[in-house]
């Protein structure tokens, strides 16, 4: 009896050390993405992206997108404040293992020409159509656009990712399921 019960007392802890360096390792590794999004380091925020990704659009066509989403014509945006906010329970589907995160961040996109009064009000309605109206606000004296958001990872543990890696969430894309089985989207789904 005693034997049995010391083999259940080392079951337990090599589970509960697993499962804190599982969780330290994505802490770790959602961390570090996070600070090189800060720092709009794209080749190492690709680096941490979910390889899957890749099938859909080329690691190339990626980094093209990401830096024009950061710099063209009409502004520069930058990213600040970046703050997890929840890291939801990991769970297993298949031979995945998967954690819905969510974060806060600042994004001030900063206009090369000053917009007339017409455009800075449509734009401000739009973005605060998408991201809440008191999430947006408009510095007129410095051409920037300051929004408030609240933004979802999923980070994911593989076949296609040996280490921790993400994708950015949103459960209305089309991309989800290309990326995801319906078991791991309505578990998603049941995080808030």
């Amino acid at each position: 009896m005693k034997r049995f019960l010391l083999s259940v007392l080392v079951l337990i802890t090599s589970t509960t050390v697993t499962h804190a360096q599982q969780d330290t390792a994505l802490s770790r590794r959602l961390q570090e993405i996070l600070g090189y999004t800060q720092l709009s380091e794209i080749d190492k925020i690709l680096d941490y992206t979910y390889p899957k990704i890749f099938t859909l659009a080329t690691r190339d066509q990626m980094k093209e997108q990401l830096l024009a989403a950061l710099d063209n014509e009409e502004f520069t945006a930058t990213l600040d404040s970046i703050r997890v906010k929840t890291i939801f329970p990991v769970f297993s589907s298949g031979k995945g293992r998967y954690a819905k995160i969510s974060h806060t961040m600042i994004m001030r996109m900063k206009f090369k020409s000053a917009p007339d009064s017409t455009n800075e009000e449509l734009f401000t309605q739009l973005m605060g159509m998408q991201f809440g109206k008191e999430n947006i606000r408009f510095s007129r004296a410095e051409g920037v656009l300051h929004v408030n958001m609240l933004s979802y990872l999923v980070a994911i543990k593989d076949e296609f990712a040996n280490e921790w890696s993400f994708v950015n969430y949103d459960e209305e894309s089309s991309i989800v399921p290309m990326l995801f089985s319906k078991e791991v989207v309505e578990k998603l789904k049941a995080y808030h």
